[in-house]
């Protein structure tokens, strides 16, 4: 398992580039908080929890804060927590 370990968590953040035309998780993410009133947005920015999963790879909570803050407007925080194992 070597390109495996890089493929699968990339698959999570761009779904087309195995033809699956959806959102990535931090588009994802976006929607969901979106979706909310917008006086809870700073709450969930500042809120978001990995577990499990993919969410154990190298580097995977750093690429999807840099990804969000891209995304998410400048004025709200954005933290980004794991679980200790």
């Amino acid at each position: 398992m070597n390109n495996e370990r890089i493929t699968v968590p990339e698959i999570l953040f761009n779904p087309s580039d195995i033809g699956i035309y959806q959102a990535g998780i931090p588009e994802t993410i976006v929607q969901s908080v979106e979706s909310l009133h917008r006086d809870m947005h700073p709450a969930m920015y500042s809120n978001i929890v990995l577990m499990g999963g993919c969410t154990q790879c190298k580097g995977f909570k750093e690429r999807l804060e840099k990804e969000l803050r891209a995304i998410v407007p400048a004025d709200y925080p954005i933290n980004i927590t794991m679980p200790n194992k």
